[in-house]
This record gives C-alpha cells, structure tokens and sequence, in this order.
C-alpha cells in the first residue's frame, strides 16, 4: 500500500515541478508540502424526518420541480375558469352632433332629456366542444406530470441525503480512529528507534516498526481526504458550501 501511493506522490511532483520550470537537476532538492483541510460543517445527532423534509425542500432541482408543478396547476385553473359562463355589464353613449352640447351633454342624460345611450348585460357561455375538452386534459395531464417528477425527486434527494449523512458518520468516525492508531504507530516508533539506537532489537524489527508507521500514516490521510469528500458533499446539501452555489448561480 505504501510504495504505490509514495511513488505516485512522486511522479506527481516531478510533473508539478516541470510544469513550473524548475530543471530536474534540483527536483530531489525541493520537498513540496501539501495540506488540505476539511471545510467547517454542522453535523446534527440524529437525521429526524423534519430535518429530511426540510433539506429536501431546499435543494435547487426540487424548487424548481415544485414551481414547474404550481405553474401546471395555475395553467389548469385558468383553463378551467376560460370555460366559466361569464356575466358583464356594458354601456355606450353617443356623442355625435352634439360639438357645441358635448359640455352639457352628460346632464341631459341623467335628466333623461338625452336617450342616445345603451346600457346592457353581456352573458357568455361556451358551448362543450372537442377542442376545449382536448385543451382541459392536456392541462390534467401537465399537472399530474409535473407532480410525479415533484414526487420523484423528492424521494431521490431523500436517498441522497441518508446517503451523505451516512457518509459523513462513518467518515468521521472512520478518520477518528486512523488518526488515533498512526499516534499510537508514531509512540512505536519512537520507542523502536530509541532501543535500536541503543543496541536493544535488530534492523530487522526496527525497519518493521516503520513499515507499520508508514502504512498508519497513509490510511490516516486516505480517511482524511474521504473526511474531505464526505464534508463537501454534506454541506451542499445543508447550503454551507458557498463555492458549490456560487457556481451554480
């Protein structure tokens, strides 16, 4: 496990190195340090059905799911109500020849002196035609569409996010015991050295002892980088990743 990963480390930086131009002469000179931390995150105890519900409906591709789903459902009422008899009141007065009156035009009808007016009612009803009955089932249709992607993508982002959870559980757990047993390999190692320095086990044992430490010290960072993964994919989720949606806006 640990040659592998020591020389992709390597070829890694060769290529690092040549790409910024340093000559290959001194590429066993330079010692390139990497550190990587594990954004801040908020990690609940438990992942309660309020909690779900209410990270679910936050979640961009389940906010729009839910507007396309109020907009099908606003289409279909108005549909619907277009096919309503409606009732209207109307009126209409004639000004014509009446250049020099028009000023006193007004009073003369309300004294009923002037009849040039109209005033009436105005029902309209729709009579049931294929077409209009065509129109309201593709609405029905749009609706029920619309809700069943809603739906489905609810439950999607519900597995999604027992997932993450999950994952960030066991990453936490997982880094926490690694970190401790390459602490305890590092306590061995110091010991294993300080005895062979003085004479007390052989080449064979302390080379063994760095053999384990090494093999610590690269699981502790394999469970820090899922740690890493673990932490980026919760908080896009929870919306504590700030990069993730500044990218997406």
């Amino acid at each position: 496990e640990v040659e592998p990963a020591l020389s992709q480390a390597e070829f890694a930086a060769e290529n690092f190195l040549n790409l910024i131009g340093v000559p290959s002469s001194k590429w066993k000179d330079i010692v390139i340090k990497i550190e990587i931390t594990a954004e801040d995150y908020e990690m609940p105890e438990a992942l309660t059905g309020e909690l779900e519900d209410t990270l679910v409906d936050v979640q961009p591709a389940v906010f729009m799911a839910k507007k396309a789903l109020e907009i099908a459902e606003m289409n279909k009422l108005i549909a619907e109500n277009s096919a309503l008899p409606s009732l209207s009141l109307f009126g209409s007065y004639g000004t014509g020849g009446k250049d020099s009156e028009l000023s006193s035009a007004f009073d003369k009808m309300k004294d009923m002196t002037d009849n040039n007016f109209t005033v009436g009612l105005n029902l309209l009803f729709f009579l049931p035609n294929r077409g209009g009955s065509g129109g309201n089932t593709m609405k029905e249709s749009e609706v029920l569409k619309a809700k069943k992607d809603y739906e489905f993508l609810k439950d999607r982002m519900k597995i999604n996010i027992r997932s993450a959870y999950r994952k960030m559980k066991t990453a936490e757990q997982d880094y926490s015991l690694k970190k401790e047993a390459m602490e305890l390999q590092a306590k061995r190692l110091k010991a294993e050295e300080r005895d062979f320095s003085q004479g007390r086990i052989s080449t064979q044992q302390l080379l063994m002892a760095q053999t384990d430490h090494h093999i610590a010290q690269f699981k502790e960072i394999s469970s820090y980088y899922e740690l890493v993964k673990a932490t980026a994919e919760w908080n896009k989720i929870t919306g504590h990743y700030d990069g993730y949606y500044n990218a997406v806006s």
